[in-house]
């Protein structure tokens, strides 16, 4: 199994593999433990390696159902989290909308362009009913085209979904 990563879009991507726990009990059992039995017993007794090998594999074999079984209980509650985050995010972006084309003028005030940009539209929007705004600049690119780039484009944040709908039903029909 690899370690999940998101993309933007909420795709996984695979990148690391994960930490296998089992694997990394056994193998610090068979040898630091080895080690460190080998030691005590050797002081006090004729014990050979391979009787140690054996009390090994018994501690090893007692201790992996129970180590898989938490393991399968972390990865149920590692993707239930993972899936509560994602709608979470979902419903936080739906109190946003994204306006793209809207002209760039320096210290301008983002949340008065979006409620210009509102009431052009025809849906009326108070000053007060936007929590925030701001623009995301896009890295330069060097291209050979004789295009302009796109002005930044300017997301803003509103108090209530339902203004922030309202203003989407606007859009669609100013197109």
């Amino acid at each position: 199994m690899f370690k999940s990563q998101r993309t933007k879009t909420g795709e996984c991507l695979t990148v690391l593999p994960d930490f296998n726990l089992r694997n990394e009990l056994t193998d610090l059992l068979k040898n630091d433990v080895k080690k460190q039995l080998v030691d005590t017993i050797s002081k006090d007794s004729d014990l050979k390696m391979t009787d140690i090998d054996s009390h090994l594999q018994k501690i090893v074999d007692l201790l992996e159902p129970i180590i898989s079984d938490r393991l399968n209980q972390l990865q149920y509650q590692i993707f239930d989290i993972e899936n509560r985050l994602d709608e979470s995010e979902r419903y936080n972006r739906s109190y946003y909308i994204r306006l793209l084309n809207v002209p760039y003028y320096k210290d301008e005030d983002a949340i008065q362009v979006t409620v210009d940009i509102a009431n052009e539209i025809g849906c009326y929007l108070d000053y007060t009913e936007i929590e925030t705004a701001h623009r995301i600049f896009q890295k330069p690119e060097i291209s050979t085209s004789t295009k302009p780039p796109l002005p930044p484009v300017l997301i803003a944040r509103f108090y209530s979904r339902p203004r922030c709908f309202a203003l989407l039903l606007c859009k669609s029909v100013f197109r």
